[in-house]
């Protein structure tokens, strides 16, 4: 919770006053995963720190698990490549290049008899 805001009686309006401790923002989902993870503490763990304390390892989680997902995207170009060239060793002379490790693809218009548009609209 970042600002409460507080009803004036004179004038009706709102006024916005920051709350007491200041905190990081967190997302909605952030909130119910940090609320959870507070229901399961025990009674005399129950503290606004603790709530805190449990959206830090929850971002930590978080940001592990992207940077781990992203390490293991750029990997697999690479395992590919080794497991292509394994196979291509293993099956013949034992000598490889890169052609015949990676074979090359044409696109499907490749070869096709492209022509301009004979009649253009004009806008």
């Amino acid at each position: 919770m970042k600002q409460v805001w507080v009803a004036d009686e004179i004038t009706g309006d709102y006024i916005t006053v920051p709350y007491r401790i200041p905190h990081p923002d967190m997302t909605l989902a952030e909130s119910v995963a940090a609320r959870a993870a507070f229901g399961r503490s025990k009674a005399r763990d129950r503290t606004e720190q603790r709530l805190f304390d449990d959206l830090a390892e929850i971002r930590a989680t978080v940001a592990w698990a992207k940077s781990t997902t992203s390490r293991r995207k750029a990997e697999r170009p690479v395992q590919a490549n080794r497991s292509a060239r394994e196979r291509a060793t293993s099956k013949g002379t034992g000598e490889t290049t890169d052609k015949s490790v990676i074979p090359t693809r044409q696109p499907a218009w490749a070869g096709a008899d492209i022509r301009p548009f004979s009649d253009v609209e004009r806008l």
